[in-house]
């Protein structure tokens, strides 16, 4: 399952923008394929808008409710400060799989997440945590996702009463404390708030509509990077869709650098959804390219993008980044290399 998290600081118009969620947006959801629930949640001052999608496909297909939701309710609740967070492989378990309105809910966030304990972190909390919160009175549903773009892991527990949810404070605390200590973690945020709405289709299941909406291309600002590694080899496939620039390019180097900090040496570089690229963008591939060889590794571009190798040639910098025609071919070469 995938989950998408809208959060809004400094709320200024609560009523509005739930009254908008439940009358406008939620319906459109109803109607699409892999629509799953959405929830928002209040912690404090900060009110937070999940949806739940079956496959991080059917998220994307559903871009264009997304992006209007995200806009008409950050312009209602709070103009000046709302942004947006992407989990992927989320775990959702729980008595009741819609959580009930007025229930509280706990939200704790985790950072330092690498390739190789990602897999282990989930791992743990279906084996360990889940156990305990399914078998606690009081228990309705949990969420659990990782980001393994930015290495971070959120969890979402509702709970029927305040009673149910302080009784599990000490069990959580204990298997937070375990997993934060057995993996490299850095707890970051534990909150307690209050459900104000939530939403699913009849029946709790999918949505069943005849076909999912098209999914429109994403705009700059929304930038993607997904990185592979490639089994227990020094490899990793990494595909941009959005763009290189500026404004996102401090993103990407803290994925490449994270890769690389975890023994990648060898990068493959899938230029194909860069949709805008500037010097910064540009920047940062150079700087990776270089420490890559440093680290006895390299850098190669796979697949053809106009704009990139523009800029490249504009730059002269053409001649220093080797380029395949596709992903494959640029394993390959690096394979080869090892050989």
């Amino acid at each position: 399952m995938f989950l998408r998290v809208i959060r809004c600081l400094e709320v200024e118009n609560l009523d509005a923008g739930l009254r908008l969620i439940r009358e406008e947006r939620a319906p459109a959801w109803h109607r699409m394929a892999g629509y799953r629930l959405s929830v928002v949640n209040r912690m404090d001052a900060e009110i937070s808008l999940l949806t739940c999608w079956d496959t991080e496909d059917d998220e994307r297909a559903s871009y264009r409710s997304i992006i209007p939701i995200h806009d008409q309710v950050v312009e209602i609740l709070t103009p000046a400060q709302a942004h947006s967070e992407a989990y992927q492989r989320v775990t959702m378990a729980g008595p009741a799989t819609r959580p009930e309105a007025g229930s509280w809910v706990r939200t704790i966030v985790m950072e330092g997440l690498t390739i190789s304990t990602l897999e282990a972190t989930i791992r743990s909390y279906e084996d360990r945590v889940l156990p305990t919160f399914l078998s606690a009175p009081g228990m309705q549903t949990c969420l659990f996702g990782v980001d393994r773009v930015l290495g971070k892991a959120v969890a979402f527990s509702y709970w029927s009463d305040d009673a149910s949810l302080r009784t599990s404070e000490a069990a959580v605390a204990r298997l937070r404390q375990e997993i934060a200590e057995a993996y490299g973690l850095q707890v970051l945020d534990v909150a307690v708030g209050r459900l104000l709405l939530t939403d699913a289709p009849p029946g709790g299941g999918v949505a069943t509509a005849p076909e999912r909406a098209r999914h429109e291309p994403i705009s700059p600002a929304d930038t993607r990077v997904e990185l592979e590694q490639l089994g227990d080899e020094s490899i990793a496939v990494v595909r941009i869709r959005g763009a290189l620039d500026r404004f996102s390019s401090p993103r990407i180097k803290n994925i490449l650098d994270r890769a690389m900090e975890a023994g990648v040496n060898a990068l493959v570089i899938d230029p194909s959804g860069v949709i805008s690229v500037d010097s910064s963008g540009v920047g940062i591939l150079v700087g990776t390219l270089k420490r890559a060889r440093r680290e006895g590794g390299g850098l190669r571009l796979a697949g053809e993008n106009a704009k990139l190798a523009t800029i490249l040639r504009m730059m002269s910098l053409d001649q220093m980044f080797p380029t395949d025609s596709s992903v494959p071919d640029a394993i390959m070469h690096f394979r080869s290399d090892t050989s």
